[in-house]
């Protein structure tokens, strides 16, 4: 359970990211 937060851990924080640049810019 955890492992598989971990693993997708980057992808989620890429794609928060993201969201934030988009919406700033």
């Amino acid at each position: 359970m955890y492992e598989a937060m971990l693993h997708r851990l980057p992808e989620v924080l890429g794609a928060f990211f993201r969201k934030v640049l988009s919406n700033r810019v």
